[in-house]
């Protein structure tokens, strides 16, 4: 008989797998951390079962765009940009290490209870988050969220190397990436350096990309061109992961696609601040499984889908 630490007893298990299968009623026994068996009625001792009659078991949910902060509820009532100065930049020049360590553990908790496993964060204090990972046992992908246009703060660009040089690969549970918060709030030559920093290392870029009409104006405005033909001409767009693309063009979407470039939709975050929704946004979703991308603990408002739903 097969030993395994813990079981699963009773649930619809969804595998996953390349035919869709759903398992109506199967055990599903882990062992080392690992799911060494599925299937109905297993015979297999453990040291734990649970009843999961009447639950789905399915993968991790990946929330695939956050910003681990304490922001959710407030102002939520203001489109993006007047969220952002009104609110957000402001604070994060007062941001202190220890609020963005009580932030992770809120956050974290959270996704755990909600059944979240990996997780991308672009924010601040990243030194200081990812020991929280380590103990948390989620895996995650930290981005230094990086700025040099307007009144908002992110990390230098000397914390930001430094921090990915440290965990870039360096830990089988988090990776680094380099992460340009925005078209308007990095220069041209902020995200060449991204690149070129992303491609020493051996890893990527992601940045918010075409999140609001706001966004695209201004950088059609400064450039002549969008947002995304403006990264592809600095060579930058090749295996971006961009947040929201609520404001894609056909033409924005093909782009994206020719250079294995990801979108995350972020549908729920968008509508109280008014952006629009992704309608066709996205030539690829973000790589893994089932995405989850919330916005964090309150970093872009997000409307609440009732409960049970």
């Amino acid at each position: 008989m097969l030993s395994a630490d813990l079981v699963l007893r009773g649930g619809s298990v969804v595998t996953m797998d390349a035919a869709g299968t759903v398992l109506p009623e199967a055990d599903v026994a882990v062992a080392d951390g690992a799911i060494v068996a599925v299937g109905p009625a297993l015979e297999v001792e453990a040291a734990r079962v649970l009843d999961v009659r009447g639950c789905a078991v399915t993968p991790g949910f990946v929330n695939a765009h956050t910003h681990q902060c304490l922001l959710r509820g407030t102002k939520e009532d203001r489109p993006l940009e007047t969220w952002l100065d009104e609110l957000c930049f402001p604070m994060e020049h007062a941001l202190q290490p220890s609020h963005t360590v009580a932030a992770a553990q809120m956050n974290q908790i959270e996704m755990i209870r909600s059944g979240t496993t990996t997780f991308v964060d672009m924010y601040r204090h990243l030194s200081d988050i990812a020991p929280i990972v380590d103990r948390s046992g989620l895996r995650a992908v930290l981005a230094p969220q990086i700025m040099d246009v307007g009144n908002g703060r992110g990390e230098t660009w000397e914390e930001a190397e430094d921090f990915v040089r440290a965990w870039a690969g360096q830990h089988p549970r988090i990776d680094a990436w380099v992460g340009p918060h925005a078209p308007y709030t990095v220069h041209a030559e902020g995200y060449l350096r991204a690149r070129r920093l992303a491609d020493e290392v051996g890893t990527r870029v992601m940045t918010h990309l075409c999140e609001t009409r706001f966004e695209v104006e201004e950088v059609t405005r400064r450039e002549g061109v969008g947002p995304v033909e403006w990264l592809d001409r600095l060579g930058v767009l090749d295996g971006l992961l961009g947040a929201h693309g609520v404001w894609l063009s056909d033409d924005d979407r093909e782009r994206l696609a020719r250079r294995g470039a990801s979108i995350v939709p972020h549908p729920s975050s968008k509508m109280k601040p008014g952006s629009g929704g992704a309608g066709r946004a996205a030539p690829r979703r973000a790589p893994g499984p089932p995405g989850r991308p919330p916005g964090g603990g309150g970093a872009t408002p997000r409307a609440r889908r009732p409960r049970g739903a």
